[in-house]
């Protein structure tokens, strides 16, 4: 017999647990941090790590509680326990082997009903892997249960909701306790308890001390008068208390007297910590189920729902953004709209809340929520949250404003159903477009911002004064033989107590018999100015939208613009394209910074931005979310201007995080600013302010920024202000001239220029995988007496300092081939697309920039000025047609639609100082600016460079690169033989020194390398990095649910095997699908991993099962931590899992020791 780990075998041989005593208080002595990893193969789990006895336990029940043919578990440590205790149907025995203090063998068997044990094959594994793997003890608030104990301070026992039932017949008192106390056993939520932790975070246990339901969830009591009654209510609400695990009480009243109706109510009281809404109807039907099993005389079998919410606070972190984004949406919460928590109602005892109702006919409500919808592509809570939205501006008198869009998080989460908690999504709403709209054009305007992309609402930051919440009917108390709604005026929705909402005013709504019913609840409060005529005035608002968009949804027109629209340019479309299909990548996400001395008002600089806003029709344009190819020019649009203090992040996490964040390119406002205040001065040297704008170049590009620039300080100048109407000529007016071009000329040209087959693209050779991943950017500088020299020297050959880098990138690509005759070569090459014949258009604002082709030929035997002429002409040449997008000249080339134009670009950007007369102004004030320099934007090349002059006169070179192909040190080789190159220009490259004589004075072994493309996705799997060989095998990392492959970006970069990485694209994937595509990425007889964080095991062990040979053997699975801070931990585990020997394991056998195993047999 092997020593048990946690104790002996006596211990765990007990009585056996039962399904009801499951969902019974189980509290660790000691959590697990997230340590431990379970590598395991159908039922038998390796443990590796400390093992926590309760942790063990705890896991073993909610297991258990979550299979419906199972009731009872075992652990023991030995065979022969199976003889001394013979199991009845529905257990499940996990026999522990130990091989060592932190590693260890669970082997999972089942007793299915009139049969012998059995090993578990069917058996879920990976869910217990999850439970094992994931963070056992207390577990952090949820956003939305934070918010609730902030809107009660000193007074937690008011966030709950009640209701009041009328029971058809007498009830036995003692049945009904037993009822409620199975319906708290089932959902572990209702006796959870929050407890103090260090640095005075409050957290929030599900696993309850043992001796939960010791206290009486019921008091029954007999009534004559209504006072009494009512003042029992009170009591029963009072009794609530959350840090001693009270979430659910309940008064059982009998009636009789005068002053009291005959008959048998039922109140209950659950707090808002323990459930939701969508809760109370889960909570209703099972206890008419358990009263019904106890009337028959037998117990109550409920289906639990032990552990959801331990798995939804990790989905939360996992979805949740870093601490520097929730820092960031702290300063961009500040707005009018916002306000803190409420101050409590005063009173103590029952409902304090006001409520203003109204309902819709049956005809109105049928538009609101069938019709329009499908017209407008939102859901019916988004739809009517963008009335809510335009009546909030209405009622509050502003265009600009927040507010929070409360919905069901179980939402596209099955085995959520039925799940109780406070699972609500809040998702802060932002509304900036013209309140005086007629309502279609209104939700036409603020449609994107309605959609599920909208930003969670900050923690810990500023409220939004109201929010909105629509109830869909599976939300509403169901209807039911044991009970029915009771009191003066029934509702079908639980009901609030008083003073306990971080709202002035939230406004609820449902569909009740065919017709929406909308409700406003407020509590008095004279410091936001809410009282019974200004609720009534806002729901008169509300009510003339609804019924103005439901006149609208009578005929079948389009969902109307919000406001006049223009084609999107084929360059545009292009862009748009490869954003979404990089999602956080950042990719054409531009920014320019620069450093702002001396004093910066912050109202006049918003102010100023908001004056070129509303000159600008470039700023308030935004792609059309329902027809990508056109452009909408709104009416109007808000500066997005936060400002942080120094101590908020570093300069470097904001410009990498506001990359990463983003642009809406279906919103209006494509360019944001952010300001980053330098650390307090000594007094003598002028104030310092970083700022920093970001924008996309689908609508936004360099040129643009700076003309848009140089009226922003003109606006701050003038006090924020600035003269005249709008620009022309606009985007209007350029896309009209494209539409007058005849693109014969420019298709004659692109058809004999494109690059022919064969042509090298690339200034580096084949390399192995880098292991890196994200976009770097590595940086060489040319000292401004040589960016001089090199100016002066490229003049003396007609040329320009642009041209001479773009020679020295021709030779880059030449070299990589290893060539010693003539090749041709093919880069991309920025154009400002401001040479065409449009009056003006230097100074026109718009996406009018590109990158095109550059083909030229490169002749060893040839000079370098030859070299030059031939790159001017070109240039010369395809200026006539830079107005031509890639995918026109892909088409006019014969090239497949997505085949790439060319493998590398060259970015000049030429020196743009401010006016000599803005300079003077802002001196006069005491401000000095830096020129603005750019970051570069990321591509879906392998790098890009970009070369520009620093405020020193120095010439940068820098590499924008992805690293996942280019590494640092390969990237700043490259760089260091251009500025080799060009210094081999300036000192000996004239008409008789041969191209082969400059390349000699760079190291010839010293060719840079680049990791091949990766391959192409597979359907639900997508290649994350190649395999080093043939043989090395493969890992699938699953990501758990809510999460996507980008969560294990880290992994990638940590992970040092040699093992080609996969990725399923979502936890909800098809498991069969999913298997079939790994059976035929991976060649017979090679290694493969499954692996993940905690929440991916099931899933994981479901595609094992199927990817599982005709031997009986599956590959492993492995389940560690919990997010991507344990990503070093789960690549060390799978590196040393490679190192193993290829083992099997059989049903006799005792366990792989620590040096572990490649597969595991299922039927062990």
């Amino acid at each position: 017999m092997h020593t048990s780990a946690i104790g002996s075998a006596r211990r765990y041989a007990g009585l056996p647990r039962t399904r009801q005593q499951e969902g019974a208080p189980m509290t660790s002595s000691h959590s697990t941090d997230g340590s431990m990893t379970v590598v395991a193969a159908g039922p038998v789990l390796q443990l590796h790590g400390t093992l926590d006895p309760a942790a063990l336990e705890t896991a073993l029940a909610r297991f258990v509680a979550r299979q419906r043919d199972l009731h009872t578990w075992r652990i023991g440590t030995d065979s022969a326990e199976h003889a001394e205790h013979p199991e009845a149907e529905g257990v499940l025995r996990a026999r522990l082997e130990r091989h060592g203090p932190a590693h260890h063998t669970l082997r999972l068997t089942v007793q299915p009903a009139g049969e012998p044990a059995r090993p578990g094959q069917d058996l879920p594994a990976g869910l217990l892997a999850d439970l094992l793997a994931g963070p056992a003890g207390p577990v952090p608030l949820s956003p939305c249960q934070r918010d609730i104990l902030r809107a009660a301070p000193g007074d937690t026992a008011r966030a709950h909701h009640g209701v009041l039932l009328r029971l058809p017949g007498p009830v036995d008192g003692d049945t009904l306790r037993r009822a409620l106390r199975s319906v708290v056993a089932a959902h572990p939520m209702l006796s959870a308890r929050i407890v103090p932790a260090p640095g005075e975070r409050m957290l929030l246990t599900a696993e309850m001390a043992r001796e939960a339901g010791r206290y009486d969830p019921l008091r029954t009591a007999e009534f004559t008068d209504r006072a009494a009654f009512d003042q029992a209510v009170a009591e029963t609400r009072r009794g609530l208390d959350p840090h001693a695990g009270v979430l659910l009480r309940a008064l059982h009243a009998r009636g009789g007297g005068a002053g009291f109706p005959a008959g048998d109510l039922l109140f209950l009281a659950v707090h808002d910590l323990a459930a939701d809404t969508a809760s109370w109807p889960v909570l209703l039907e099972d206890l008419e189920r358990a009263l019904d099993a106890l009337t028959a005389g037998t117990p109550p079998r409920l289906t639990s729902d032990a552990g959801r919410f331990e798995e939804w606070t990790e989905r939360l972190r996992a979805m949740t953004a870093d601490a520097d984004e929730a820092a960031h949406r702290r300063g961009a919460a500040g707005d009018r709209s916002a306000a803190g928590p409420r101050p409590p109602a005063s009173g103590p005892d029952g409902p304090q809340v006001r409520h203003t109702r109204f309902a819709l006919p049956v005809t109105e409500t049928s538009m609101l929520t069938g019709v329009l919808p499908a017209r407008y592509g939102l859901s019916v809570a988004e739809l009517l949250a963008g009335a809510v939205g335009q009546a909030l501006a209405r009622w509050r008198g502003t265009h600009d404003l927040a507010f929070d869009l409360r919905t069901d998080g179980r939402d596209g989460l099955p085995g959520y159903a039925r799940a109780v908690g406070p699972y609500t999504r809040v998702r802060r709403i932002r509304l900036d477009s013209n309140r005086h709209l007629t309502p279609d054009r209104y939700l036409a305007a603020v449609a994107p911002a309605l959609t599920g992309d909208a930003d969670p609402a900050p923690p810990g930051g500023p409220r939004a004064a109201a929010c909105f919440t629509h109830h869909p009917s599976a939300e509403l108390l169901p209807g039911s033989s044991r009970f029915t709604l009771a009191g003066p005026a029934p509702s079908r929705l639980p009901q609030p107590a008083g003073g306990a909402s971080p709202y002035g005013v939230q406004v609820r709504s449902h569909i009740e018999h065919g017709r929406l019913h909308v409700q406003a609840e407020w509590c008095p409060g004279a410091a936001d100015g809410v009282d019974e005529t200004s609720v009534d005035a806002l729901c008169g608002r509300l009510r003339s939208v609804l019924e103005s968009l439901a006149d609208s949804g009578a005929d079948d027109t389009p969902v109307p613009s919000a406001g006049p629209t223009v084609a999107a340019t084929p360059r545009q479309r292009e862009l748009l394209a490869q954003s979404p299909a990089h999602p956080g990548a950042g990719h054409h996400v531009e920014q320019l910074h620069w450093t702002w001395h001396g004093p910066l008002d912050s109202e006049r600089f918003t102010a100023a931005w908001q004056a070129v806003f509303e000159r600008e029709t470039l700023l308030r344009a935004a792609f059309d979310r329902h027809d990508h190819s056109r452009i909408v020019l709104h009416d109007r649009a808000t500066a997005q201007v936060v400002r942080l203090a120094h101590t908020d992040m570093s300069w470097a996490r904001l410009r990498e995080r506001d990359r990463r964040r983003g642009i809406d390119l279906y919103r209006p406002g494509a360019l944001r600013v952010t300001l980053l205040d330098g650390p307090p001065g000594d007094g003598e040297a002028a104030d310092t302010t970083r700022v920093l704008l970001t924008y996309h170049h689908a609508l936004v590009d360099t040129w643009s920024v700076r003309v848009l620039l140089r009226e922003f300080y003109r606006a701050y100048l003038h006090d924020g202000s600035l003269g005249g109407g709008e620009r022309r000529p606009d985007l209007r007016d350029y896309t009209s001239w494209l539409g007058d071009q005849d693109p014969s000329p420019a298709r004659d040209f692109w058809s004999r220029a494109a690059a022919r087959p064969g042509t090298a693209l690339q200034p580096a050779r084949p390399g192995a995988p880098t292991r890196l991943t994200g976009f770097g950017r590595t940086s060489r500088r040319l000292p401004q007496p040589e960016a001089a020299r090199l100016v002066h020297w490229a003049a003396s050959w007609g040329v320009t300092e642009s041209t001479a880098v773009q020679a020295a990138w021709a030779l880059l690509l030449h070299r990589a081939t290893g060539a010693t005759g003539p090749t041709t070569v093919t880069f991309g090459v920025s154009v400002d697309g401001r040479g065409i014949p449009l009056e003006g258009v230097e100074r026109l604002p718009g996406p009018l920039s590109g990158v095109l082709p550059m083909t030229v030929d490169v002749d060893p035997a040839a000079t370098v000025p030859r070299l030059l002429a031939a790159l001017r002409d070109r240039t010369l040449d395809m200026a006539a047609h830079d107005w031509i997008g890639a995918e026109h000249i892909r088409a006019w080339s014969g090239r497949p639609a997505d085949e790439a134009l060319f493998g590398t670009a060259v970015d000049f950007e030429p020196r743009k100082p401010p006016p000599d007369d803005l300079v003077a102004q802002l001196a006069a004030r005491g401000v000095r600016v830096d020129p603005p320099q750019s970051t570069g934007a990321t591509s879906t090349l392998p790098v890009r460079l970009v070369v520009r002059y620093d405020h020193l006169g120095g010439l940068l070179l820098t590499a924008v690169h992805d690293r996942g192909r280019l590494a640092d040190a390969e990237a700043a080789k490259i760089l260091a033989q251009s500025r080799q190159l060009l210094r081999a220009f300036v000192d000996g490259a004239d008409a008789t020194r041969p191209v082969a004589e400059v390349l000699n004075a760079l190291p010839g072994a010293d060719v840079p390398r680049m990791a091949a493309e990766p391959g192409p996705d597979r359907g639900v799997l997508t290649e994350l990095r190649r395999a080093e060989r043939p043989d090395a095998g493969a890992v699938c990392l699953v990501p758990p649910p809510g999460a996507t492959p980008a969560g294990y970006r880290a992994l990638v970069a940590s992970h040092t095997g040699p093992e080609q990485l996969l990725a399923v694209r979502s936890a909800t994937e098809a498991p069969d699908r999913a298997a079939r595509e790994l059976r035929t990425a991976c060649a017979l007889g090679h290694r493969l991993v499954l692996a993940g964080w905690s929440g991916s095991g099931r899933l994981a062990h479901e595609i094992a099962r199927r990817v599982g040979s005709d031997d009986g053997t599956c590959p492993l699975v492995v389940t560690q931590g919990a997010g991507p801070a344990d990503a070093d931990g789960l690549a060390h585990t799978l590196s040393h899992l490679g190192s193993g020997p290829d083992e099997e394991v059989r049903p006799d056998d005792r366990g792989p020791g620590p040096s572990s195993v490649e597969h595991l047999s299922k039927d062990s």
